[in-house]
């Protein structure tokens, strides 16, 4: 099985990825139904706040994280 990295935030190459989205096409044919969602929310006092949603088929994660 071959593993794949996705970078997310990298201050030395000055990097910040705001919305992200992966399916079976990026993550490979195992992961049919599994899907991974990143996007930063805007206006208020949810600006900047980046939310995360990890769905493995059966399971569903969700996080928040700030800055």
């Amino acid at each position: 099985m071959s593993e794949t990295n996705w970078t997310l935030i990298d201050v030395e190459r000055d990097l910040y990825v705001d919305h992200l989205e992966l399916g079976p096409a990026e993550l490979g044919p195992a992961a049919q139904g599994c899907s991974v969602r990143l996007r930063t929310l805007r206006g208020g006092l949810r600006e900047g706040l980046q939310r995360a949603f990890a769905n493995a088929s059966r399971r569903t994660a969700r996080g928040a994280a700030t800055s």
